[in-house]
């Protein structure tokens, strides 16, 4: 027979393991970062924004969207201005919020994982770049147009020629700018079928500019895609 001591100490070892447990969980989460799921996929940082407006929802810092394979994944990151706003924001966010038809899910969540950016033509391999994470790792939003569905093996100087026969000046390797229009390989998914290039415009709207051109148009019977990615 079990003896009450017995009982109370297995009680208080179980709880204790409770406690370290809710412990790791809540470290393991950010006090400044809350996701918002749901989203339609052309959702905007702006959407959100305005959004959070309307609904007098204050103390949010920034706003980033997820991607995967430079796709958006229908989630944004909020950063709060400060830890000391996070279960006010949570709340509110909790409302079943909707936009867009979307009805919305806010959850606490980790510390968002900096990537390295390789849009900027530094020496950090860009072909590299998956398109996963915060605004698909890239570091100029608004600018940076990623074109999808080109023939496997297409190469970085038949980009530029299509790029330049629709009026866009692609800056050489060796004589880059800041403010020019700049073009990088990036990494396909295993097995497609497809390469993708990634282009940083010198302008907001120049990339607009390139999404018109480009986007859904055919290059030996290959329909593109351009996405601006924001």
């Amino acid at each position: 027979m079990t003896s009450p001591l017995s009982l109370t100490k297995k009680t208080l070892a179980s709880e204790i393991t409770l406690d370290s447990i809710r412990q790791t969980v809540a470290s393991a989460l950010s006090r400044r970062h809350i996701a918002l799921h749901g989203l339609p996929r052309t959702t905007t940082p702006g959407d959100v924004r305005r959004l959070l407006q309307r609904h007098s929802i204050g103390n949010v810092r920034n706003v980033q969207l997820e991607y995967y394979n430079f796709y958006p994944k229908g989630t944004a990151i909020l950063t709060l201005s400060g830890a000391e706003h996070y279960h006010d924001v949570l709340a509110q966010l909790q409302r079943r919020l909707q936009l867009y038809g979307h009805t919305l899910v806010a959850e606490p969540t980790p510390e968002p994982v900096k990537q390295a950016d390789v849009s900027s033509g530094d020496d950090r391999q860009p072909e590299l770049l998956a398109g996963n994470g915060l605004q698909a790792g890239i570091k100029h939003v608004g600018r940076s147009v990623c074109i999808l569905g080109l023939p496997t093996g297409t190469d970085t100087s038949a980009v530029r020629t299509i790029l330049e026969s629709r009026g866009f000046t692609v800056d050489r390797e060796q004589h880059r700018k800041q403010s020019s229009t700049r073009l990088w390989k990036v990494h396909s998914p295993t097995h497609a079928l497809s390469n993708r290039y990634m282009v940083n415009c010198s302008t907001d709207a120049e990339a607009h500019r390139l999404v018109q051109e480009l986007h859904m148009t055919y290059h030996y019977r290959h329909l593109l895609q351009a996405r601006i990615i924001v």
